[in-house]
């Protein structure tokens, strides 16, 4: 999923029954806007989701910076480690 949100791809996500992980991942996605889920693959669910590629991809954009937070944890680890020094 993160590799997809870095690209700027919004999701269609069919998380596995019973992995708690997964289903969690999937609510958020669809919380935030990046995509939809279903437990199990529909058409209903597909073509919403097909409809709102716009939508996700703006939600995506807006949020872009959030999701490589390796700038971050770097600049952050600087910090720390000058005050080793």
């Amino acid at each position: 999923m993160s590799e997809a949100l870095y690209l700027g791809k919004p999701i269609y996500s069919i998380p596995i029954k019973n992995q708690f992980e997964q289903m969690i991942n999937a609510y958020y996605l669809e919380k935030l806007g990046y995509g939809l889920y279903s437990m199990k693959a529909n058409l209903n669910q597909l073509t919403k989701f097909i409809e709102g590629l716009n939508y996700f991809k703006k939600n995506i954009a807006r949020n872009k910076k959030d999701f490589n937070g390796n700038a971050f944890i770097f600049k952050e680890l600087n910090k720390i480690l000058k005050k080793f020094k």
